[in-house]
C-alpha cells in the first residue's frame, strides 16, 4: 500500500498537468525507458554499462510514478493491478514451460 502522502503527491501532479498532459507524460516516460534499455544493451564496457544501468533506474522510477498516476486516473486499485499482474505472469510462465 502506498503512503497517503505519496498518493497526495500523485494527485497533485495530475491536478497540475491535467489528464491529457499526464497521459502524454506517461507516453514520454515509457519511451525514455525504452531508450535507456537500448543504450544499456549497446554499452561497450562495464563502466558504460553501469552508467546506463543508473539511467535505466531513473527511467524505471519515472515509469512507476506514471503507473500510479494512470491507476489514479483510471480508478484502478492496487488489488486490481496485482490480479492482472498475476494473470499475466501465469500466462508468460506457461509460454516457456
Amino acid at each position: 500500500m502506498k503512503s497517503s502522502e505519496y498518493m497526495r503527491n500523485i494527485k497533485t501532479l495530475i491536478d497540475a498537468h491535467g489528464v491529457e498532459e499526464t497521459l502524454t507524460i506517461c507516453e514520454e516516460e515509457a519511451s525514455e525507458l525504452i531508450k535507456a534499455l537500448t543504450k544499456y544493451k549497446r554499452a561497450r564496457n562495464h563502466s558504460e554499462q553501469m552508467r546506463r544501468k543508473e539511467e535505466a533506474l531513473e527511467e524505471m522510477a519515472d515509469v512507476i510514478i506514471c503507473i500510479d498516476m494512470l491507476m489514479t486516473l483510471f480508478g484502478i486499485t492496487e488489488r486490481e493491478l496485482e490480479k492482472e499482474v498475476k494473470k499475466k505472469m501465469e500466462r508468460n510462465l506457461k509460454r516457456i514451460c
